[in-house]
């Protein structure tokens, strides 16, 4: 028979995964101690602490008259998914205002961690769409933007292929941002058209670029947070270096 949850673990899982999949979706770490404190003030007659990195959440909660109960939680991969980070905020408002229970809100979290908002299919979507309209942006011609969508269903397929490998995420921005100069000279060589590589490559790389990455570094220093936003901020500049060696490698390569 399954034994059931104490209320104060019960309220420490609750927290944890809210903390958990909103940090995992690109929250910022005041954000996700600031959630994850509000949860645990539920419990009555305890005090509590939180820790939040860039890569793992800390709470402890002090019980009276018992051992204090602490959860490490170690993330791994992230994204940026706002959407997810607003229906977290909303789910724990609505818990500290008793509209559900810990029970209610447990189950719609294990649900949460496994939703997918996009498909695979309006994921490619998108990234053809950024690649095509900012190649216009950048001062290409509409013809350039017609040949960045192929580029971008390449740049969409190889990231899909890079999904479950073991390649760390460095060597996979660096790859596609290759895979994406590579493209662009072949076309401008190859297709007897008056083509621009520089927008084309431009707008191609700009979904590997790491935007809402180096915007949360930076609010999150000024809020203080100085390890989780340095260490932010060096994941966006390796990434941007990440593009910058691949899109260099790639116009490199095409010319030997």
């Amino acid at each position: 028979m399954k034994k059931k949850k104490s209320d104060g673990y019960q309220i420490m899982d609750v927290a944890v995964k809210a903390g958990a999949i909103m940090l995992a979706n690109g929250a910022e770490t005041y954000r996700v101690e600031d959630t994850i404190n509000h949860i645990l003030k539920l419990y009555p007659h305890t005090d509590s602490s939180s820790l939040v990195i860039a890569t793992g959440i800390i709470v402890t909660l002090y019980e009276e008259d018992k051992k204090p109960i602490t959860v490490v939680r170690r993330i791994r991969r992230r994204n940026v998914n706002l959407n997810m980070i607003y229906k977290v905020n909303t789910l724990s408002r609505q818990l500290c205002a008793g509209v559900i229970t810990p029970q209610e809100a447990e189950q719609q979290l294990d649900y949460l961690r496994f939703e997918k908002q996009y498909g695979a299919g309006l994921n490619a979507v998108g990234i053809i769409g950024v690649s095509s309209s900012f190649t216009i942006l950048v001062g290409g011609t509409l013809l350039d933007a017609c040949f960045a969508v192929w580029i971008g269903i390449a740049l969409a397929l190889i990231l899909v292929a890079f999904r479950n490998t073991r390649i760390t995420n460095f060597f996979q921005t660096m790859l596609a941002a290759t895979a994406v100069a590579v493209m662009a000279r072949a076309f401008l060589n190859f297709v007897p058209f008056e083509l621009h590589d520089g927008p084309m490559v431009v707008g191609s790389i700009m979904p590997l670029l790491p935007g809402m990455t180096f915007t949360n570094a930076i609010r999150d220093i000024l809020y203080g947070d100085y390890t989780a936003g340095l260490a932010r901020m060096t994941e966006a500049v390796l990434v941007a270096s990440a593009v910058a060696l691949g899109v260099g490698f790639g116009i490199v390569l095409f010319r030997m």
